[in-house]
């Protein structure tokens, strides 16, 4: 899986960069499915701005964004998000294998 993180207008630091690898480790159980993610955090005059683009190996993707005051607590709102949109994701390719059968 491969993973991208830059900021915008922020210097995104050695820790949230652990931080987002610790929640990246969350979803080991969907790297198979998983090709990319590519996470962008943008300091705005209202605190900060979470994009995150999932990208599965069927082909779909998902963006993900979100906005919070404070850096580490938007990214595991980012990452909740993520983990409830990648479980759906995967519901709705179960369904449509199903239909198809």
């Amino acid at each position: 899986m491969n993973i991208e993180i830059r900021g915008v207008h922020y210097e995104v630091t050695e820790a949230d960069r652990q931080l987002i690898d610790k929640k990246v480790q969350r979803l080991v159980c969907d790297e198979r499915d998983i090709v990319s993610i590519h996470f962008a955090i943008v300091k705005e005059k209202a605190g900060f701005k979470f994009e995150a683009n999932v990208h599965f190996h069927w082909g779909n993707q998902i963006f993900i964004h979100l906005t919070d005051f404070h850096i580490h607590e938007g990214i595991d709102k980012l990452f909740k998000k993520i983990s409830t949109n990648v479980i759906k994701e995967k519901e709705r390719v179960k369904e449509h294998k199903a239909a198809a059968d």
